[in-house]
């Protein structure tokens, strides 16, 4: 996340326009096309494709930690929206699986305040699967803050700190 706030912006668009225009209460899930759109042959028939609707449900929960807004029940709706897909779909479960981890286990929440490059760099380097980086700039001594869950959280006042803080997750 690069702090700037045009992107959530963005992803908050995107995110309303799915809602509003591509869900189905039908299929309970996403369509991959608009309804009415002009197709020929098979492709007239909107498909609820899993991989397209895990990344979705992905992308709602990412921006969800990202904004602090505690909507989960959207993304869960998206994913049990395939409730018996087992071996019917393959390769394609990788992505739903990814999602349903996001919304399950806790991300590893780091707020990064008033950061300098190095504060940034060291939120980058050790390989966090969820995590969640937030900028703030309220004025003052850079320092940062890590969270997971509800069970663990963590202020570092140097990055040399912040850095070994990050290494034993």
């Amino acid at each position: 996340f690069t702090g700037k706030s045009v992107y959530l912006e963005r992803a908050d668009y995107l995110l309303s326009f799915c809602r509003d225009r591509l869900w189905s209460e039908e299929d309970r899930g996403f369509l991959d096309r608009l309804p009415g759109e002009e197709a020929l042959g098979e492709l007239k028939e909107p498909r609820k494709n899993l991989h397209e609707n895990a990344l979705l449900a992905e992308g709602a929960i990412r921006f969800t930690h990202l904004t602090g807004k505690p909507d989960f029940d959207f993304p869960s709706q998206v994913l049990a929206a395939f409730p018996d897909f087992q071996d019917e779909y393959g390769h394609h479960t990788s992505q739903y699986a990814v999602a349903a981890d996001r919304l399950i286990r806790p991300a590893t929440e780091i707020d990064l305040y008033d950061p300098t490059d190095d504060w940034r760099k060291a939120t980058l380097s050790p390989f966090l699967s969820r995590r969640v980086i937030r900028h703030h700039t309220p004025g003052g001594n850079p320092h940062a803050r890590i969270r997971i869950g509800k069970d663990f959280s963590e202020d570092y006042h140097t990055v040399e700190e912040f850095s070994a803080g990050l290494g034993e997750l």
